[in-house]
């Protein structure tokens, strides 16, 4: 009878011990489809379908660095780039190589016109399995903004290493892109010194009414018209090496 009583705790302790390991992996199974839903989104650029997932996973705080740092990620193609910066700063404070992170620090450095910090940051998002091909492209972009070809050359092998890796062909716009900067070594496109201050240009008229071009002489020779794309609606930056 006492031998029967200790198997039947002993059964009934295995039980309870497989109840409690199934449901301590259903919350980590549950984490992880919704940082791979999340990540699907973003890479769908469904921006506001992300943006309303990545709230309600920052509602519970997670902990995990890969799904705070999507979440920032999300936050950030919603245009809220303060926050999304704070989220990206806390992870890298825990997890300095994360990579999905740096990818955000990068954008919001292109985003405030910092290429500096932005080829930073896009260097170490390269190892991000997800987006090192727009790490790359935007990397490709500031440092082209930097006007100098010896880092641009840099972008192009750490390109070829990365798609190499995942067995992919280089981006047309790579290997075209290169193509043209690829005669220019040693050289830079351009060189900004000094101060610079905002200036204020006029609109074109079209049939009696403003546009939204303005007017800009390419090499000192003729005006071109130039259609205004910018997210602020005081300003636009023109990079020095399209003007």
């Amino acid at each position: 009878m006492k031998k029967a009583f200790l198997l039947f705790v002993l059964f009934a302790g295995l039980i309870f011990a497989g109840d409690v390991s199934l449901s301590e992996q259903k919350p980590a199974a549950g984490k992880q489809q919704e940082a791979s839903s999340l990540r699907a989104l973003l890479r769908s650029d469904s921006f506001l379908e992300a943006g309303k997932a990545a709230d309600r996973l920052l509602v519970r705080r997670p902990q995990d660095p890969e799904t705070k740092a999507l979440c920032g990620l999300a936050v950030l193609k919603m245009g809220r780039i303060v926050e999304a910066e704070a989220i990206f700063l806390e992870v890298i404070s825990r997890f300095p190589d994360n990579a999905e992170a740096h990818f955000g620090l990068g954008r919001i450095g292109r985003i405030r016109n910092d290429p500096e910090t932005a080829v930073r940051h896009l260097r170490r998002a390269i190892p991000s399995t997800e987006f090192y091909d727009e790490a790359l492209r935007q990397m490709w972009r500031a440092s082209m903004d930097r006007g100098i070809v010896s880092e641009l050359k840099e972008v192009f092998a750490l390109a070829q290493e990365r798609f190499e890796k995942d067995q992919k062909p280089l981006p047309s716009w790579l290997v075209n892109g290169f193509s043209q900067v690829s005669g220019f070594s040693g050289k830079r496109f351009f060189e900004m010194t000094g101060q610079f201050e905002r200036m204020s240009v006029p609109l074109l008229h079209h049939e009696d009414r403003l546009i939204r071009m303005i007017s800009l002489r390419l090499n000192g020779k003729n005006d071109y018209p130039f259609d205004i794309d910018s997210a602020a609606a005081d300003f636009v930056t023109v990079s020095p090496l399209l003007a």
